[in-house]
Formats: C-alpha cells, structure tokens, sequence
C-alpha cells in the first residue's frame, strides 16, 4: 500500500557533492510530490572533488570537473539554498543557518563530507601552504602554480600522490613527504608501494618517507621559503600541499546527543539515533563490510550508495546497509592501481601473491573461501568483476587458485555481461 505521508514529507539535505545528490536523486524518484531542500555551502555544488587534481594542472576544465548538468537541482525540483547550517534542533526538527534563517524538516539527510586535517605545525599559516580538497582552494593553486618551481607535498595518501603527480607533470620539482615507511600506507602494501616509489622516482618526484615537517619558515612577505624536517634537514620550497588526511564534519552533532566518534555513528539503516535524522558518506562512520571495524571515511562509490539507501530508509523502506568497502583506482604516470577491500591478512585470512613483473602485481585475501581483499597494480582489467565477488561475498572455494593464475577467466561471461557464471559461482554485477 502507498504511504501516503511521504507525498506531503518535507525532506532537507545538506551537502551537494556524491552522498547528498544520490540522496536528493533517489528522494524524487521514489516521492515525486515530497519538498526537497539542498543546502550547499558552494554557489557550484555540482562538481567532483576526485578530479581536482587534473583541474589544477589544466588537464580537465572547470566545466569538466562538473558531474551533473547546471539544471540538475531545477529537474529533480529542488530547492537549493547556499550557505552555512550553524545549528541542529532534532527535537524541534529545525536547522538554523548563518544567515538567521530558519528550516524545517520532517527528514534530514546529512552529507556534509570531511575537511583536510591541517597539523599545529608553526608557520602552516605561510602564504604557499595549501590543502587539495575544494574547488576555492584549487583555484588559488592554479593562481599559486605559474610562480612556484620547488614544491613539497605532506602526505603521500592517494590525495597527495595525486597531487605530486599532477604538478611533476607541469614541470615543476616535487618532493613528497611521508611520516609512515611507504607511500599509500592505507591503500596498498609495502611490496606495491615499492614499486609505485620507484614509478614516482623514475619520473623525478624525490620520495621522502619516515620522516615530517617540524616548521614551515617564510620571509617578511610571509611566503614559504623552505620547511625545517624532524632529521633537522632544512629544504628550500616556494609552495607546500598539505595531504595528511580529513576530519568528518561532524560539528553540527556535537551538542544532539548523537553517538560520535571519528564520524557520526549511524545504524545499518543509516539512521543517527536522532528522530528523522540520517547520515551518508565522509560525515558517517559505519561498519566495514570486510571486518567488524568502523570505516570513517567514505569514498565517491560508497558515498553514492549511502545516500540511495539514506533516502530509501527515511522513505519508509527499510533496506539494511551491508557495510563500507574500501575500494580505490588511481592511475600513476600511466600505471593503473586498484585496491578493494582488505590490503593486509588478517589472523583467519589466507594470503596468495604473485609478483609478475617490476610493474605488475596481484595479492588477493582470502577467508573462509571468500575473497575480502585484493591489491592490483599495472593489469587492472579484472577489477570490476573481482571487485564484485568481494562484494557480493561469494564462496569461490573452487576456483580460489585459479584466479590469480587465470584471472576472471575461470569465470564465464553470459552474452548480455550481466551475469557472470563458473561452475560453482554466480555473480551479479551490481556495484
């Protein structure tokens, strides 16, 4: 029977990016006549933060960066307000912005992402520090760029590599600082990272790991000069990026009541524990779907399918979350990477690897005859279909040898793709 409530719900979102637009889109298919309200901080919402990097070096326009077309908010018939939520009222179920303004909601979506971490390091304030997360802060890199030859990245995660790489490749001197042993500590393994060191070496970034920056130094004009390292070298810069990791932008929480962690706790139905109340991607913690642990930090895929399942379950239907699954693709200089799932064994898993060459390399995790974790770099074009039987938890106890020495082919294909057939596994290609 239809639920004729939801005809007349008055739902709110905050956050425009991968979690509140998937929200906001499945909202209105599945409740044409609801009130839907966007709140953006960004007068450009629309765009994709994963592709700032190939922005900064002019290799996608600021029209490529965008992700749904301008009228996006006007078909889906949504109101769209810019600004700042300064407070939360779950009780009254009203949110009051910077502006003064007050909102009502029978339902609230909250997809408010993450921040960069930026470290109490003195002298980070210096004219040619950045973070790489925003649109704003891309520009003034851009404006920054033309200026700058020696620049020193802080922090090797994928947002660092990235960055490292997109600036080496207009010409400038790149050195790239990691506190942790290897690069990508929470993507790949130590064998993977040493062969994408040597790829960012052989292309003239100098890879610095064990080690950070104690002080940022600059001149009268307080622009950066150099950075003081903890082994008491000292290295000339005129620019520093700063990619050490994000913070969830959970402040809206923080006087609710909430559960409250490193994100926002949220439920298989990705409820708060607050009336009405609902949380996806970056501002979330939740469990992993390949371990007990909670996964803060969400990606573009996860953040998607969060926000689909935050607007099915304030609509009424109840569809249990299965968990986060770590899964990221980066392409480095040419070498494509892709981790999914777990990167290390854990003390039930079993681990098989096999090393091809100095640029290709397959590790898969397995346990109890399910794989939870691959790591592949340089052949990649199984990924989408390995990725699926990761998260699909398939038992492929009897193909579990032959996929690293055959790869998917072990696994047949149907002649429409959609389903994936060996003699004992079925997949269905549903991520």
């Amino acid at each position: 029977m239809y639920d004729t409530w939801r005809q007349w719900v008055k739902i709110v979102v905050i956050g425009a990016s991968a979690a509140g637009g998937s929200l906001c889109e499945t909202a209105r298919r599945l409740e044409p006549g609801a009130e839907i309200t966007l709140i953006s901080e960004e007068s450009l919402p629309y765009y994709s933060r994963c592709l700032l990097p190939l922005f900064i070096n002019g290799a996608r326009s600021r029209t490529e960066l965008q992700f749904r077309p301008s009228n996006w908010a006007e078909d889906l018939k949504l109101r769209v307000m810019v600004g700042k939520v300064a407070s939360l009222s779950p009780r009254e179920k009203k949110l009051l912005m910077s502006s003064g303004e007050i909102v009502e909601y029978d339902r609230l979506g909250v997809a408010t992402g993450a921040s960069p971490y930026l470290p109490s390091i003195p002298g980070i304030s210096s004219r040619g520090v950045f973070t790489l997360y925003n649109l704003q802060v891309a520009l003034s890199i851009k404006r920054w760029l033309p200026t700058a030859k020696h620049i020193i990245v802080l922090g090797a995660g994928l947002i660092g590599v990235k960055a490292a790489v997109s600036m080496c490749e207009t010409g400038k001197t790149i050195t790239l600082i990691e506190q942790r042993p290897t690069i990508l500590p929470d993507t790949i393994d130590a064998r993977a990272a040493r062969i994408i060191t040597s790829q960012l070496e052989g292309h003239g970034i100098q890879v610095l790991t064990g080690g950070t920056i104690t002080e940022v130094r600059s001149g009268k004009d307080f622009k950066i000069n150099s950075v003081l390292l903890a082994s008491g070298e000292v290295l000339k810069c005129d620019m520093l990026v700063v990619a050490v990791g994000t913070r969830p932008n959970i402040d809206l929480f923080e006087k609710t009541g909430a559960s409250i962690r490193k994100g926002v706790l949220i439920d298989k139905n990705m409820h708060t524990g607050l009336s009405g109340v609902f949380a996806a991607g970056d501002v979330a913690e939740v469990n992993r779907l390949d371990s007990k642990e909670t996964l803060p930090v969400a990606n573009w895929i996860n953040s998607k399918r969060e926000g689909r399942l935050a607007a099915y379950n304030m609509l009424g239907q109840s569809i249990p979350y299965r968990g986060r699954l770590r899964c990221n693709a980066v392409s480095i200089f040419g070498l494509p990477l892709v981790s999914v799932g777990r990167i290390s064994a854990g003390k039930d898993d079993e681990d098989i690897m096999e090393d091809i060459t100095t640029q290709t390399y397959r590790r898969f995790f397995f346990n109890d005859n399910r794989v939870v974790g691959m790591i592949m770099l340089g052949n990649t074009a199984e990924a989408g279909i390995l990725t699926t039987l990761i998260w699909q938890s398939r038992d492929v106890a009897s193909i579990r040898h032959r996929l690293l020495r055959e790869g998917t082919g072990c696994l047949q294909v149907d002649s429409v793709g959609m389903w994936q057939k060996s003699k004992n596994v079925h997949i269905r290609s549903t991520i």
